[in-house]
């Protein structure tokens, strides 16, 4: 049996396949965002990091998922999730810099971790837009818009 997290055996999708489920990715992130946010009851910032956390896995899930729209390799001969992963730690670590340069307190982290989570969801739109653009079959205008609108769903869940 294959071993999926090697690059060089990753499956590669159909646009059928990714079509599909890329359809469906705003739906899922809404309700990712609104069951998120009937379960925070508390204002403390390491518990709304948990969440945060919780809500970034979904979309490096997600973000995995579409990568199997690349051949086998493609990124940097690394394993798509390790590849993401890694992009958003530094991510993490450039916020870091920006909102809180000598301290580390919750509320500080907390911010960049919002902001991760953020490029996180831009991450995942930029790489629909990359893998459909030109497809007219797939409208990612209307897409786009839905994406928007599910990511307005988070405001409340983390702010």
């Amino acid at each position: 049996m294959p071993n999926h997290s090697d690059p060089c055996t990753q499956r590669y999708a159909s646009r059928a396949e990714l079509a599909e489920f890329a359809s469906g990715l705003p739906a899922q992130l809404a309700a990712t965002y609104a069951r998120e946010r009937t379960q925070v009851h508390t204002l403390y910032a390491n518990q709304d990091s948990d969440t945060v956390d919780r809500l970034i896995e979904v979309l490096i899930s997600m973000w995995t998922h579409l990568a199997k729209g690349y051949p086998p390799g493609h990124f940097d001969g690394k394993d798509p999730e390790e590849f993401f992963r890694h992009y958003l730690a530094d991510r993490f670590t450039w916020r870091s810099l920006l909102t809180h340069p000598s301290s580390s307190s919750p509320i500080c982290l907390l911010e960049a971790k919002r902001a991760v989570l953020s490029d996180a969801e831009e991450a995942v739109a930029e790489t629909v837009a990359a893998v459909f653009r030109g497809d007219d079959r797939f409208m990612l205008n209307v897409w786009t818009d839905y994406w928007q609108n599910a990511r307005s769903v988070r405001n409340n869940v983390t702010q």
